[in-house]
């Protein structure tokens, strides 16, 4: 029952609905299993009834199927995902469905979703959310956009607290937001970091900064160091980008490469040699 949890939260109940499927039968009526290839219809009823809904939640979306199959693109998009794309839109309310992943770790993240390619295809927008590469906590992680999104991803940590209700007690899991995340979200989907290359990504980050305070070190000499430091590490280069950024060294056509700390001045700085020259345009 997802209502203690969001009373534990916070949330006022009076603003909470749950959408509950019955069938009558002799007279009597019984709560059933919500099938949505059938129960779209009471969905929208329930939606002109209570015009205020701004979100509504399908947790997992695999669990209401009905009688489709979960894998059939063809029954998928127009018997299921179009129809609540269309009360979305008709009114504007947000429809956030929950799934999972399946083992495939080739190709596109979106191909990650378990299912047809409709759950990610008809979705505006598809969130993923996996363990945060860089931080050693088995609690902390990263929630980040699957369609190409330039906007950063949100690392946040789970909690667990005894919480009662109705004379009951309960563990309820509370979610701490940590702030932006600039890992790469397909990356740490895909090839999630174990715990040994996680420490040792920390090590060499923490080196970098001791190295670097000073003004920027010949890459050869970073790498030197990392080695008798006894730290392994598949890419340090990886892990190094992080907190420091890579150029060569003026004057030095091939091979000198040097390591120096991002400062925000620099940060800005580098974002403008990146833009393309913008061509003259003569009339």
């Amino acid at each position: 029952d997802i209502l203690p949890h969001l009373k534990f939260a916070g949330a006022d109940l009076s603003q909470v609905h749950e959408f509950v499927s019955t069938v009558t039968k002799d007279d009597e009526t019984y709560d059933v299993v919500t099938a949505l290839d059938e129960d779209v219809r009471e969905l929208q009823q329930d939606l002109e009834e209570h015009n205020d809904i701004g979100l509504i939640i399908i947790d997992p979306i695999t669990n209401y199927l009905g009688r489709l199959s979960m894998n059939k693109e063809d029954e998928m998009r127009p018997g299921l995902l179009m129809p609540l794309a269309e009360l979305a839109h008709r009114f504007k309310v947000c429809v956030l469905t929950v799934g999972h992943l399946n083992k495939n770790k080739e190709g596109e993240l979106l191909d990650r979703v378990l299912g047809a390619r409709a759950f990610a295809g008809v979705a505006r927008q598809t969130l993923f959310c996996t363990n945060d590469s860089e931080d050693e906590s088995k609690f902390a992680h990263v929630i980040g956009f699957g369609r190409n999104s330039k906007v950063q991803g949100l690392k946040y940590r789970t909690t667990s607290q005894q919480f009662e209700w109705e004379g009951n007690k309960s563990e309820v899991v509370l979610v701490e937001w940590c702030g932006k995340s600039d890992i790469d979200i397909g990356d740490a989907v895909n090839t999630p970091t174990k715990q040994s290359e996680k420490s040792a990504n920390k090590q060499v980050q923490v080196l970098m900064k001791m190295l670097l305070k000073d003004g920027p070190v010949p890459s050869h000499l970073v790498e030197q160091a990392i080695k008798e430091s006894g730290i392994v590490c598949t890419s340090w280069q990886r892990a190094a980008n992080k907190v420091a950024k890579s150029r060569q060294i003026a004057g030095k056509k091939a091979g000198g490469w040097e390591w120096y700390l991002l400062t925000p001045e620099q940060a800005e700085f580098d974002v403008t040699q990146r833009k393309p020259p913008q061509k003259e345009v003569t009339a």
